[in-house]
């Protein structure tokens, strides 16, 4: 073994301070010891991460550089705030997982797609709204920030099926909801503070509707057009999301506004039988944060942006998109029925919308005159 670098902890490699591996050499496998110990690794693969994934600070950056985000950079080096920050290192420590492969999405979408009858009929539902015979809201996605003890409603993200923005907001809750999802003597102290962490952080969030308590939300639903006949998609196992919901709008005497569970479509479920397993023979991964990047992209403007209600509801309806092109013959499928975005969303320059001459040079003056203008004031003032 070649040493370039002596440990800066000192450490011995051992079973105490070294990660076990199994190695394979001319048909036999053997277990071994990693040549850096825990720490060492973890700081080698993180300053790698950092490089590969470009997660360095621009030159002249001031803000965290993620699309709406107008945090400071938690560090000096690093392009993100903490929050964007670990978000970018959680995903990026997915797509760098040996074990989980285009390989293994090729396996797995190389084949038509099987739709329960209850998916058919959401299929011919969406597309009559596509044809423009039924009103986008008739199918809604659906994601809440909630206590998974208590049910208490934190956050509220939905979407109809063309994409609109129906709610996006905060749950103010009322003392009497409050006493109702309490959780009595059996919510331990620590499931306590983790609800009072998750709710800080969901109110802290920049929502597009602001704080709504149960009456403006019930009024908001109404006018937007939900009713017990609209159906609602989530990307769950259960109906918790939409039983939370409804819960909180029924304690407070709005009972005709969801539906029942019976309207209600949980998408995890179909990947599942879907996707199968991985090549290795392990489950695929369900989980929203690792399924949509690698259909969509980690370029895609919604990547890495999870557990964020709304965000995670139209992640949904993306996923919804590329599960219903599945389910038709591999031979009619478009080129991109995968809706990936492997170029990125980027904000394109001004002169890019001027292609001659005579509007770049006009765009070039109108700029100098309005420096003139800011170096005039200054000087004034």
């Amino acid at each position: 073994m070649l040493v370039s670098h002596l440990c800066p902890n000192d450490a011995t490699i051992g079973l105490e301070t070294a990660r076990l591996k199994i190695v394979t050499q001319n048909g036999t496998s053997f277990p071994s010891l990693h040549p850096r110990c825990i720490n060492c690794e973890v700081q080698h693969d993180f300053h790698r991460i950092f490089l590969e994934k470009g997660l360095k600070k621009a030159d002249n950056q001031i803000v965290c550089s993620h699309q709406s985000c107008l945090r400071c950079p938690m560090r000096p080096e690093w392009r993100y705030c903490f929050q964007h920050f670990m978000d970018q290192i959680a995903l990026a420590r997915t797509t760098l997982d040996d074990s989980i492969d285009e390989s293994s999405l090729q396996a797995a979408t190389s084949h038509k797609w099987l739709a329960d009858l209850k998916m058919q009929q959401v299929f011919r539902e969406f597309d009559n709204i596509l044809a423009g015979t039924m009103s986008p809201e008739r199918i809604v996605f659906l994601d809440l920030e909630y206590d998974v003890h208590t049910y208490r409603v934190h956050e509220i993200g939905l979407c109809d099926a063309l994409g609109n923005i129906i709610i996006d907001c905060f749950a103010l809750l009322s003392d009497a909801e409050i006493q109702r999802t309490s959780g009595g003597p059996t919510w331990s102290k620590l499931n306590q503070a983790f609800s009072v962490i998750m709710r800080k952080t969901s109110k802290n969030r920049q929502h597009i509707h602001g704080a709504m308590d149960v009456h403006r939300l019930a009024e908001h639903l109404r006018n937007s057009g939900i009713t017990p006949d609209t159906t609602v998609i989530v990307w769950a196992t259960n109906y918790n999301d939409l039983r939370s919901l409804r819960s909180w709008l029924d304690a407070e005497g709005y009972r005709d506004i969801f539906p029942l569970d019976s309207k209600c479509v949980r998408m995890i479920h179909l990947f599942r039988k879907n996707l199968r397993k991985l090549l290795n023979g392990m489950p695929f991964p369900l989980r929203l944060p690792f399924l949509f990047p690698l259909f969509h992209g980690i370029h895609h403007e919604l990547s890495g942006r999870n557990h964020h209600a709304l965000v995670d509801a139209q992640q949904t309806r993306l996923m919804f998109q590329a599960f219903k092109a599945l389910c038709t013959d591999v031979s009619e499928r478009r080129e991109s029925w995968s809706f990936r975005d492997s170029a990125g969303v980027t904000q394109n320059s001004i002169t890019v919308y001027y292609s001659t001459k005579q509007n770049v040079e006009c765009i070039d003056s109108s700029l100098d005159n309005y420096s003139e203008e800011v170096r005039s004031k200054g000087e004034g003032g």
